[in-house]
C-alpha cells in the first residue's frame, strides 16, 4: 500500500464481507464489482503496515507492507509484490526482510516451487490460475488491462525478470 493515501474499509451490505481500498478508488471499484457497501473504517496506509493477509491461492501468509510506487490511477491502491521478480519490489522486500521466491527457470517455465504450476509456462499458467481461484471463491472479477512491459529486442518476447545469483 501506499503509506500516504487514505484507505477505507467497506462492509459489503450483501454479504458482511470487508473490503480495504485506496478511498479515492472504492467507489469505482465496488461499483464495478456491483458491491452495495457502507464505510466501516478509516486509515492511513502506514496505518495497515503489518497486517497479515492471505495468499489467495498458496498456504501461505503475506504481510502488507508500504511502498511509494503503489499509484490510485487505478486499482485498488493495494499491489501485490514480487521480491524476485523486480527492481522495485526486490528493493522494498529486502527492507521488509520478505523472501526472494523465484518459482520460474530461465525457460519461462513454473518450478516445483510453483506447487501444482509446476512444469508449465508462465503464460499457460495463467489460465489454471484463474480457474482455480474462480474455485476458491478468491477471485473478484477477471478483467484483462494492457500494459508496457519489457520485451526482447532480438525476438520480441516478453522479458520476465529473474532474481538470480550473481558473482
Amino acid at each position: 500500500v501506499n503509506p500516504d493515501f487514505d484507505y477505507v474499509v467497506a462492509k459489503s451490505s450483501t454479504t458482511g464481507e470487508l473490503f480495504v481500498l485506496a478511498e479515492a478508488l472504492a467507489a469505482n471499484v465496488l461499483g464495478e464489482l456491483e458491491i452495495e457497501y457502507t464505510i466501516v473504517g478509516r486509515l492511513k496506509g502506514v496505518d495497515l503496515e503489518g497486517v497479515v493477509c492471505r495468499h489467495p491461492y498458496i498456504d501461505r501468509e503475506s504481510p502488507v507492507v508500504c511502498a511509494e510506487y503503489v499509484t490510485a490511477e487505478d486499482g485498488t491502491g493495494c499491489v501485490h509484490i514480487a521480491p524476485g521478480h523486480g527492481q522495485d519490489d526486490h528493493v522494498v522486500g529486502k527492507k521488509y526482510d520478505l523472501p526472494v521466491l523465484m518459482p520460474v527457470d530461465e525457460k519461462g517455465v513454473f518450478t516445483k516451487e510453483a506447487g501444482q504450476f509446476a512444469g508449465m509456462k508462465t503464460d499457460d499458467a495463467n489460465k489454471a490460475i484463474v480457474e482455480l481461484m474462480q474455485s476458491l471463491g478468491t477471485l473478484l472479477k477477471l478483467k484483462f488491462v494492457k500494459h508496457s512491459y519489457p520485451h526482447c529486442w532480438r525476438c520480441k518476447s516478453p522479458v520476465i525478470f529473474r532474481a538470480t545469483p550473481q558473482w
